[in-house]
């Protein structure tokens, strides 16, 4: 995630889940995560992906980069994995100030009680909370001002009504003046051209994460 601002640093890097297959093959996301779900392993998923990222942060050194999760409704909803969480949370000490764990919109809609406990879990351990896919329409402007997250990354349909209508570009300035009043940062999702960039800039939206700043690794 890179800010927009090319003065300033790169504010955070993002796990991905990728599985490899027996022929060394890299399996998508996309592949095995809706089979992960209709079965109800995404927990255990999300716990490998977090003690992924914890053991990241133990060995990262003082000027790491925040490093961001992104969690399944399923996990939050889970006393297990809640309990679990909030212990590693405890064992990681000053280094949870370089983790960011996110929602999607349409998670944090479904759970709003579980919604709030992981927020102020994260924010006890020194981390960052985050809403992802988040997107403009009323709903999600409630959701925004309910929970007063650390950051939002918007939905990347956006890009695409940002291309040819002046309105999505008022409606987004407009909507960044309200998450600045927050104090939330604004990060906008799949950014891929300089049009794009450009039209950001003018919003005042405050990052972007896309392939027209590298691709994933």
């Amino acid at each position: 995630v890179m800010p927009l601002d090319p003065s300033r640093a790169m504010i955070q890097t993002e796990c991905m889940a990728r599985l490899v297959d027996q022929s060394g093959t890299l399996v998508p996301a996309a592949n095995f995560l809706p089979m992960a779900a209709r079965h109800r392993l995404m927990p255990e998923i999300d716990r490998a992906m977090l003690s992924l990222a914890f053991d990241h942060l133990c060995q990262a050194a003082a000027d790491a980069v925040v490093v961001a999760v992104n969690l399944s409704p399923q996990s939050i909803a889970d006393p297990g994995f809640m309990k679990w969480l909030k212990h590693e949370l405890m064992a990681l000490g000053h280094q949870g100030r370089y983790l960011a764990i996110e929602l999607s919109e349409f998670g944090a809609i479904r759970n709003l009680p579980a919604t709030l406990e992981l927020r102020d879990l994260v924010r006890h351990g020194g981390g960052q909370f985050g809403i992802d896919h988040f997107g403009l329409e009323p709903r999600a402007l409630e959701l925004l001002r309910q929970v007063v997250p650390d950051y939002v990354k918007l939905t990347g349909a956006l890009m695409t009504d940002l291309a040819g209508m002046d309105s999505a570009t008022d409606m987004l300035a407009s909507f960044v003046t309200l998450a600045h009043s927050l104090d939330v940062l604004v990060i906008a999702l799949q950014v891929e051209s300089q049009q794009q960039l450009s039209v950001l800039r003018r919003a005042q939206v405050d990052a972007g994460q896309g392939y027209y700043f590298g691709v994933p690794q």
